[in-house]
């Protein structure tokens, strides 16, 4: 075998016997971006546990009767809780208008104003989901998950149903229960408390519905 030769062989089974680890290392794939949406359920899932956590029930024994921290204690809606993307909310919002006849434009306005399509958010009383229903109202109308967006949206749109019944139909007086507490209007001539928050509540969410009837007839498509 001639020096050429040798030199060829040598260098092939170098190549063929070179060491793993000098090999240039594979680029791990790039895990996927969450959507906005699954954002949004992750934050959620995180407000729903911490609710679960501040309100469970103390130790047997303990000097308190009741949990250590009230939903009142949960944490004010965050920033890095995403809105809900129309096209997921908005079926659940024609479907909950349908079945309590109200217009859907009063349930949208009614939720933008209170979470913003927000599914997780909480407020410094523990109102809470898209539209912020008190731990009172949650348990009042057995809504097993808050945060849930269909629950949330169901039981607020039947809450708003029976706030219009109990006050005649009036939007105004409706909004002002939903807002501040049906207690809040009652007396023999009900009003809009004097109340800042509520009467800018009550007022924004009217001027969002702009002259629209807030109820739907029973298997109609149009308001009166």
């Amino acid at each position: 075998m001639d020096r050429t030769s040798i030199g060829f062989f040598c260098f092939t089974a170098g190549s063929l016997f070179s060491p793993l680890w000098a090999q240039a290392p594979a680029t791990p794939p790039t895990p996927p971006t969450p959507s906005a949406f699954e954002r949004q359920m992750e934050a959620a899932a995180r407000q729903r546990t911490a609710s679960q956590t501040q309100t469970s029930p103390a130790p047997e024994g303990s000097f308190f009767s009741s949990g250590w921290i009230g939903p009142a204690m949960l944490q004010p809606l965050a920033p890095s809780c995403p809105q809900m993307p129309a096209a997921e909310s908005e079926p659940l919002v024609t479907q909950s208008a349908k079945l309590y006849q109200l217009n859907p434009e009063l349930l949208r306005a009614l939720i933008r104003q209170e979470s913003d399509f927000r599914p997780c958010a909480v407020s410094e009383k523990g109102a809470m989901g898209l539209m912020q229903l008190m731990p009172g109202t949650v348990q009042a109308l057995k809504t097993a998950d808050p945060f849930d967006p269909a629950q949330n949206i169901d039981s607020g749109a039947r809450y708003l149903r029976q706030m219009l019944d109990r006050f005649g139909s009036d939007v105004k007086l409706a909004l002002a229960a939903y807002n501040a507490g049906p207690e809040k209007l009652e007396g023999p001539k009900p009003s809009v408390p004097d109340i800042p928050e509520t009467r800018d509540y009550v007022d924004r969410i009217m001027k969002a519905l702009n002259g629209q009837p807030a109820e739907v007839p029973k298997d109609s498509g149009s308001v009166r």
